[in-house]
């Protein structure tokens, strides 16, 4: 039931399905108040805190069903925030439940009513500097989240370099073991810099592209292609060497 949300790609009898919309306004107030969406973005001053935040979000039972790392120009940034990390979150009444995480706007007032939020946490000593936007409404959400994850001509730019980079994509079984933050804390703790980000759902004609040179090498490849349909991908851009950190693509030669 937790997949059951609009947006979301789901697996049913080894077929791809992507939730459009509900059927009716039944199916819609009932699933709909279990898998509500919100809009979380950690501003500049505080996305070097990303593992934190995240294990704090998956403590709470909220769902990250996107991330994106990306930047603002100018005009848009005016609206929201210039170099930032933007999630999706999605959760029963997770609009409530993520402004309550954060606390009161300003930093200084949240540490005297909410010394535990992330706001009082995380912020500095001004609204601007507080470190995170959060959307007031159902309503924010559905129009911030448009305008971060749409492919439309304005959405912001991300901050991927695409120069001596290389991919690091993590398979969907990892995440539904909550392993996300390990790995993350793992990668930021090493000699390495994320410098992009993006959680993905891969087709059957993406991923067989994406792991063409894998055709012959990999003795049942069916099966190796699936394991990277069955959920979310995290992918990220991520500048050094990673091959000999990641270790064999086969985990009892690693």
């Amino acid at each position: 039931m937790e997949d059951m949300f609009v947006g979301n790609t789901i697996k049913v009898y080894g077929r791809q399905i992507k939730i459009t919309d509900y059927l009716d306004c039944r199916t819609q107030n009932y699933v709909g108040k279990f898998r509500e969406k919100t809009c979380a973005i950690l501003k500049p001053n505080i996305v070097d805190k990303m593992v934190e935040i995240i294990s704090i979000i998956e403590h709470h039972n909220i769902m990250i069903s996107k991330l994106r790392r990306c930047e603002l120009t100018r005009k848009q940034a005016l609206d929201l925030h210039a170099n930032m990390k933007v999630l999706e979150l999605v959760g029963e009444n997770v609009v409530q439940k993520w402004m309550d995480l954060m606390g009161p706007a300003h930093p200084l007032e949240t540490k005297k009513v909410a010394p535990n939020s992330l706001k009082a946490i995380c912020g500095k000593d001004s609204e601007a500097t507080n470190g995170f936007h959060d959307s007031l409404t159902v309503e924010d959400a559905f129009t911030e989240l448009e305008f971060i994850f749409s492919n439309r001509d304005n959405t912001p730019e991300s901050l991927a370099q695409f120069e001596n980079t290389t991919c690091c994509l993590i398979k969907p079984h990892a995440i539904q073991e909550g392993k996300l933050e390990g790995i993350i804390t793992t990668i930021t703790n090493s000699p390495f810099k994320i410098t992009g980000a993006h959680i993905v759902y891969l087709s059957s004609a993406n991923a067989d592209e994406f792991l063409e040179v894998y055709k012959g090498v990999v003795s049942d490849y069916n099966a190796f292609m699936l394991s990277y349909l069955n959920g979310p991908c995290v992918v990220s851009e991520i500048a050094g060497k990673i091959r000999n950190f990641t270790g064999p693509m086969d985990t009892d030669i690693a």
